[in-house]
């Protein structure tokens, strides 16, 4: 159902389970994070998400440059704290269920190549202080909740693009990766 919806192009799904309750969440383009309280029947565009700082320098490289929310994660033991990775745009941490936001910039560096190219975070469920973030410049992974950021791989690496990140189902302390040796631009060379 789309009532409520007035983006053309949904980009990623996740739910999140509070006590007895299901939220659904739904990350679009242009950049735009909705939420839906009845299992999808509607939606509600979460405005606050575009009250950030830096909203004007959001975009994408490939025409018409529109970004996008690549991913939704939760706190697993937090269940007020929300994440979404825009890209390009940033990464965005919401401690109040989404009523405002703040930006983590501590993986970014001056001479980046993107602009705060987010494609995933994965939160480590036992020990929710590890974050790994997967981004255009490459894999990196903070012990202290994103506060600062070791760099595991970079452009040019094997890995050095990861787009998808997941954890084992049968041992949460693997984790699949996915991705390129740079962007999408040199898939094809």
């Amino acid at each position: 159902l789309t009532v409520g919806l007035d983006r053309p192009h949904i980009y990623t799904i996740a739910q999140r389970t509070w006590g007895k309750k299901v939220t659904l969440f739904l990350g679009a383009a242009p950049a735009a994070l909705y939420r839906s309280n009845d299992l999808g029947e509607s939606w509600t565009e979460m405005t606050s998400l575009r009250d950030v700082p830096d909203v004007n320098q959001w975009s994408f490289p490939p025409p018409p440059h529109i970004a996008h929310v690549k991913n939704i994660a939760f706190h697993p033991n937090e269940p007020a704290t929300i994440f979404v990775s825009i890209e390009q745009g940033g990464l965005f941490k919401s401690m109040d269920d989404g009523e405002s936001w703040l930006e983590i910039t501590s993986y970014s560096h001056p001479d980046d190549i993107a602009y705060r190219d987010i494609h995933r975070l994965l939160i480590h469920p036992r020990t929710p202080e590890v974050f790994y973030l997967a981004s255009g410049e490459g894999l990196f992974r903070s012990t202290d909740r994103g506060g600062t950021w070791d760099q595991l791989t970079r452009r040019g690496d094997p890995m050095g693009y990861p787009d998808f990140l997941y954890f084992d189902p049968d041992d949460i302390n693997i984790i699949y990766m996915a991705g390129s040796y740079r962007n999408p631009g040199y898939w094809m060379q």
